[in-house]
């Protein structure tokens, strides 16, 4: 990585040209990888990686390319493989390719791969440049940090509650918090439910996708077991959570309240489709009832009043005091008056209906 314009190490942008050329078989397209020496920094760091054709924000006809971030082991470690960091392959033929993960001080190798229907085979582009840029940031706030698809598995013989809590809790849901991020049925993301400060009583989690995304979502409640010293054997505790039709709001009651020190865990998924989403955990305190009334603004101004009055009224039956007093249950019945009365804050389910 070359340093910046200040002369900090790692600070600017790496970029290089390249194409897509001959396949490397009847069923394997062609490849390029790049290695990246991520350097000692102050703080969290993402590695944020940008792959387009000539023209910005386009990518090249007929080509469809997935990029993936791998991390080299460390000397001392014998085995020879790559462990996966984060991979991305949302655009499509023809459209640019982004992606983003955490990464710690190290080696990496970076790869932008031909993807292909297996009735058409590779595509070959050689004459078609492609230009690729990579550069090191700060984490931005209320942005989902990748990857949290599950515990690193390179790094731990069994997979149990402190394995998948560490990589939960590189997003945390507080009271209030809000997060959005990216899936697909291929891309779990997993979320820590827990207070971050003295007040927060995190209790109901709502997920609001975009309209063409349905989701669904498991639940790991930490039991006696999971927190006690950890045994040689897996133990992995997730519980369905619920799902809900593409577009609308999906509701996880995470009762009893989860403790600081004893995160619930959430994994979401695309259950259909693919898009982004934002997701909340809400309590009855005041940071809620912001993020709750932010959240209806913004689905209102995008003509989705109905799933603005279901996130509403889903919180009015969870904290009803703290409703009335937000004037939130007046919102509730006003946007979704069907709704009324028909969602267990006690249980996991989806509101609201999809479209305005």
């Amino acid at each position: 990585m070359p340093p910046g314009p200040d002369g900090r190490p790692a600070g600017g942008v790496a970029e290089v040209r390249g194409s897509v050329g001959a396949r490397l078989s009847d069923t394997s397209g062609d490849v390029d990888i790049f290695r990246i020496e991520v350097p000692p920094s102050e703080g969290r760091k993402v590695l944020v990686a940008e792959w387009h054709g000539e023209r910005a924000g386009e990518g090249i006809r007929g080509l469809d390319v997935a990029l993936a971030l791998n991390r080299e082991r460390p000397a001392e470690d014998a085995r020879t493989s790559a462990p996966l960091v984060a991979t991305a392959n949302r655009g499509g033929p023809g459209r640019p390719e982004r992606l983003v993960a955490a990464v710690e001080p190290g080696v990496y190798y970076l790869s932008v791969r031909e993807v292909h229907d297996e009735a058409t085979g590779p595509v070959e582009k050689p004459t078609d440049r492609y230009l690729l840029s990579v550069h090191l940031a700060d984490p931005r706030p209320g942005e989902e940090l990748e990857p949290n698809d599950g515990p690193d598995r390179s790094a731990s013989r069994f997979e149990r509650y402190p394995e998948w809590r560490a990589t939960a809790e590189r997003n945390v849901l507080g009271e209030g918090n809000v997060i959005r991020g990216d899936t697909a049925p291929d891309d779990p993301d997993l979320y820590a439910v827990a207070p971050r400060a003295d007040g927060e009583a995190p209790e109901l989690v709502v997920a609001v996708p975009d309209p063409g995304l349905a989701l669904v979502a498991r639940l790991w409640r930490p039991d006696a077991e999971d927190l006690a010293p950890t045994r040689a054997q897996d133990r992995v505790r997730f519980e369905e959570g619920g799902a809900a039709a593409g577009g609308e709001a999906l509701v996880l009651a995470v009762r009893p309240r989860p403790r600081a020190d004893a995160p619930a865990l959430v994994l979401l998924r695309g259950r259909e489709g693919q898009g982004r989403y934002a997701v909340v955990a809400l309590g009855p305190g005041a940071a809620s009832v912001q993020a709750v009334k932010a959240l209806v603004r913004e689905l209102e101004g995008a003509g989705r009043g109905t799933v603005a009055g279901a996130v509403a009224h889903a919180f009015a039956l969870a904290f009803p005091e703290a409703a009335v007093a937000a004037g939130l249950a007046g919102t509730a019945a006003a946007l979704e008056p069907a709704a009324a009365g028909t969602l267990d804050p006690g249980s996991a389910t989806s509101a609201g209906r999809r479209g305005p």
